[in-house]
């Protein structure tokens, strides 16, 4: 619904669509909020699921060399915490947001793989995958 505020500017309400997850537990996004969180860049990584071995059983995949080169070289300089940096990813139809970690051995960008995205796509330790990485 559109409103009109003084001076003839024009805002919109956006109505939250919601999601579901497994179990029924309902998730709530903002139409505005994704329009809002375009990525700067994109990167489409084929890597191998692997699992750390430690406590918690995280899965992660790496980026290549050359991509996580090109992406310290230019968004470097935006990092947060610990040199993680904002985005988002898609694997199949699943979309989520988190954030990309630099491995100090191999040099390279990682990212965690939740598990409820690891259900939905059916994805396990070994597998080989196609994701969507956006910088935001």
């Amino acid at each position: 619904m559109a409103k009109t505020l003084g001076g003839g500017a024009m805002t919109s309400e956006r109505k939250l669509m919601p999601a579901r997850r497994p179990g029924g537990r309902a998730l709530q996004r903002s139409a505005l909020a994704r329009a809002d969180s375009v990525p700067r860049a994109e990167y489409r990584v084929r890597a191998v699921v692997w699992l750390y071995p430690g406590k918690g059983g995280w899965h992660f995949a790496a980026l290549s060399p050359k991509q996580s080169s090109e992406i310290r070289a230019r968004f470097g300089t935006d990092a947060k915490g610990w040199g993680s940096l904002p985005v988002s990813v898609r694997i199949g139809a699943t979309e989520w947001t988190t954030s990309l970690f630099p491995d100090k051995k191999s040099r390279c960008y990682l990212f965690a793989i939740k598990a409820e995205v690891r259900q939905k796509e059916h994805i396990i330790a070994g597998n080989a995958i196609t994701a969507v990485v956006g910088i935001r």
